[in-house]
């Protein structure tokens, strides 16, 4: 499966983080978030307004749309869409 930016993906998808197309100073932050390569995030709000709110490590966790384009992603539990 290949990785896509978590802005795509729909609420109630659970997908795991794959990498980031940021600058040092913002992968910090997100790292400091729980949003790292490899951790398991939940969308719980994306309605392709401002921000996109996940689930991650048991905690809410809102993403400017900017943010959540450049964040990849790969959807767990199958390939199905």
């Amino acid at each position: 499966m290949e990785a896509r930016p978590l802005s795509q993906f729909k609420e109630g998808e659970e997908v795991v983080i794959r990498g980031a197309a940021l600058d040092e100073e913002l992968r910090f932050r997100l790292y400091y978030m729980g949003l790292y390569p490899g951790s398991r995030v939940k969308v719980v709000r994306n309605d392709g307004k401002y921000p996109v709110l996940v689930e991650v490590h048991g905690s809410l966790v809102a993403i400017s749309a900017d943010l959540a384009h450049r964040v990849f992603a790969e959807r767990l539990g199958g390939e199905k869409q």
